[in-house]
Formats: structure tokens, C-alpha cells, sequence
């Protein structure tokens, strides 16, 4: 023992000297501590007992086992939903597969064909009362009539009536709407079509000869020239569906009369403009989905007409009452004749002319589909002469000289 001191230097028996509270200040002995050792001691009384050991590894209690049919772990339940996705992928494009391969609607170039019809003299004026009393029109309707829609190859109904109606829409934007029709609009038109057929119509409208007509697109007469009466238009007809090659395909066929009189000139007498027009429009699902169609044909026979009009012209010259085609080479050129003399005046279009009545069948438009020959002759000067029975389905391609006779003039 040193002089001077009682205590030993590290202090006295069973006391901690006053650094060591500091050494364990930062650890808290809790019960998450305790239980969390490695090592368990045994009490005093186990000790005692013989064949133990002062201590022992501490048995970890297992996590509550997983119930019978109970939750997955997170990483089982991700494998299974990218498997379901797998699965239902396969089985979607398998289905979808099971169809013929379709043709791509943007792609497609519409075929045209126009028939002009001639009048033999002056075109006849109608009642300005009732412009299509007594005449073919006169049982014509005012609006157009869908079939009843089915299941048509690999389309189901509710396929075939959306189709139904885009294509009477187009019908009606493309040859009943005046704007469309004397107005000069194009845009009701223009956006039923796919994309790639917009740049085809808006490339007709140009001056110029271009790959599609404007005609085989809509019905438009020359802008500023005509107006139609307050009587509207007419139209008989129906549509057809078939699948053809995959695709939903749909056939309007339908004749029209409108009623027209000069522009600025209310008063003048009327005359009926006939035009019998097929259109055939396909659609996929993604001419559905957008509300569009695709037009793969339209076939016009129309009049009266001057056979003389250019055939690439971007809108129709209709001859109104009084007017004759363009004169010979022995006479004056350009424009319309002088109206006819009283005493020479032709029947009312749809009527017979004197001394040549018309077959019943035969109707305003003489130049009708599926009557028989589609030749053309000419006169003894050259002048090219349509046959009676011509199709305008089976007509020569852009520039044919082919013109027919609009019957009852």
C-alpha cells in the first residue's frame, strides 16, 4: 500500500472506476438487445444440474410458418403476373392469326370511271313547283336506307353496323350535302378518308391531270355556276356487304336527281341533273377504330353533260334548261347552244321522246349498268356514239371518248 492512500489505485473493492460509465453510456440493454444474443446463461439452479454448461446457444424462434394456401412472397407473386401476361399475350396474337392477312387501308388507290350523258337537243326544264313531279325521281326518297346488319365472315355485327354507317355518312357527305355539292366545301368529305386517300383528293382538286379524278371522290358541280332549289335532292338505292380478302367490304349503289337553276337567277326554270353512282368502300379494324373509310372504287354515269368538257376537269359543268351541247365544227364553239324554239322543245327528261319510246327498264339513264353490250361506235364523221346498254363498270380507262345519251331528251 502506498503512503498517503487508503484505497487501492484502481479504487475500492466492487467499484467501477468513474471512466467505465462512460465506455457503456451508448449502449441501451433492452429487450430486443437481450433477445437478440447468441448466448444465453444459465441460472444458477441449471447449473447445478449435472451435464451442463454455463452457457447455451439461444434457439431463435422460427417465423410464424405460412398458412396452407396463404399469400406468396413478393418475388413469387411477380414471376406469376409476368407469366399470366405471357400466357394471354400468346393466346391474343394466336386468335388474331387465325384471320387472312388484310390489306392495308391507307395504302389503297381508288379506281374512277365518269360516263358523261348527252342530251340529243335542249335540255328540258321541270315544274318550278314540284321539280320532280312526273319524272323518274318522283318516287325517289330524301334520305338513305341501311339493310339490316349480321355477322358477315370474320366481322360481327356490331362490326358491320359501324361500317354501315360510315359508309352511308360518306354517301351522304360525297353526294347529298349542298355544301359539298354547289358550295365548294370539300372538308365533310376529305376527313372520312384514311390519311393517305386525303392527299389523293386534295391532289384531284388541283388543275391539271392527276391519278384520281375529283369525281370518282365526290359529286361536285363547277362552284358559283349552279344552286340547287329549295326541293333538295333524291335518292334510290341500297348498300351491299361482303368480306373480300380479309377486309370488310361494302357497295353503295344509288341514283341521285338534283335540281338545279343558275346561280343568281331564283327565277329561272329548273332541270333535273340524274347521276347513278357505285362506290365500294373496304374497312379494317383500323378504319373502325378511327372513323374513317377507305374508298376502293366509284363508277359515275351522269348528265346532261357536254361530252366536249375536259375528263380530268376538278368539278362536273351540268347543262342546264335551254342549253345544248357544245356546237359542231361547223358552227359555233364553246359554251352551251341557245334554248331551244318553242315549237322544238324536247319532252321532260324522263319522258319519251317523240317517235322513240324508251323500254321501261331503261329508266332516265339509258347508259345503265348490266344491260348488255359495253362497245362504243362512232358515226360516219367519227363522232363516238355509246351504245344502249352500256356498263360503266366495264369502262376503257381515263381519256376514253365514250359518251352516252340521256334518255327523253
Amino acid at each position: 500500500m502506498t503512503a498517503g492512500r487508503s484505497d487501492p489505485p484502481g479504487g475500492a473493492a466492487g467499484e467501477v472506476p468513474d471512466h467505465g460509465d462512460d465506455e457503456f453510456r451508448a449502449t441501451v440493454f433492452d429487450e430486443s438487445f437481450v433477445r437478440a444474443a447468441s448466448l444465453q446463461e444459465h441460472s444458477a439452479a441449471q447449473r447445478l444440474e449435472p451435464g451442463t454448461f454455463p452457457v447455451r446457444p439461444r434457439v431463435t424462434e422460427p417465423s410464424a410458418p405460412a398458412r396452407a394456401g396463404g399469400l406468396l412472397p413478393r418475388n413469387g407473386l411477380a414471376v406469376a403476373a409476368v407469366l399470366v401476361t405471357a400466357v394471354l399475350i400468346a393466346v391474343f396474337l394466336g386468335n388474331s392469326g387465325l384471320r387472312p392477312a388484310a390489306r392495308p387501308g391507307p395504302d389503297i388507290v381508288p379506281a374512277g370511271s365518269l360516263l358523261p350523258l348527252a342530251p340529243h337537243g335542249a335540255v328540258p326544264s321541270v315544274a318550278t313547283a314540284d321539280p320532280y313531279a312526273d319524272t323518274a325521281a318522283d318516287d325517289f326518297g330524301t334520305e338513305l336506307v341501311l339493310p339490316e346488319a349480321r355477322s358477315v365472315g370474320d366481322w360481327d355485327r356490331d362490326q358491320v353496323i359501324d361500317a354501315l354507317v360510315l359508309a352511308r355518312r360518306y354517301v351522304t357527305a360525297s353526294s347529298l350535302t349542298p355544301d359539298v355539292l354547289v358550295g365548294g366545301a370539300v372538308a365533310p368529305v376529305r376527313a372520312l378518308l384514311t390519311p393517305f386517300q386525303q392527299h389523293r383528293l386534295d391532289r384531284a382538286l388541283r388543275s391539271g391531270p392527276g391519278p384520281v379524278r375529283a369525281s370518282t371522290f365526290l359529286v361536285r358541280f363547277e362552284p358559283g355556276t349552279v344552286e340547287l332549289t329549295d326541293d333538295g335532292t333524291r335518292v334510290e338505292g341500297a348498300f351491299a356487304v361482303e368480306q373480300t380478302q380479309g377486309r370488310l367490304s361494302i357497295s353503295a349503289r344509288h341514283r341521285f336527281a338534283y335540281a338545279l337553276v343558275p346561280t343568281g337567277d331564283p327565277l329561272a326554270a329548273p332541270s333535273l341533273f340524274l347521276l347513278q353512282r357505285e362506290v365500294v368502300l373496304s374497312f379494317g379494324e383500323e378504319e373502325l377504330r378511327t372513323g374513317q373509310v377507305a374508298l376502293e372504287s366509284a363508277t359515275t354515269t351522269a348528265g346532261p353533260l357536254d361530252c366536249a368538257d375536259p375528263a380530268d376537269a376538278t368539278a362536273l359543268r351540268p347543262l342546264l334548261a335551254g342549253q345544248r351541247v357544245a356546237a359542231t365544227a361547223d358552227g359555233p364553239t364553246g359554251g352551251a347552244g341557245p334554248p331551244a324554239a318553242d315549237g322544238d322543245e324536247p319532252p321532260r327528261t324522263g319522258a319519251a321522246p317523240s317517235g322513240d319510246a324508251p323500254r321501261e327498264e331503261d329508266g332516265p339513264l339509258r347508259a345503265r349498268a348490266g344491260d348488255g353490250d359495253t362497245r362504243a361506235s362512232t358515226t360516219g364523221d367519227g363522232e363516238p356514239v355509246a351504245r344502249g346498254g352500256l356498263d360503266p363498270l366495264e369502262l376503257p380507262a381515263t381519256g376514253s371518248p365514250l359518251c352516252g345519251t340521256l334518255a327523253g331528251s
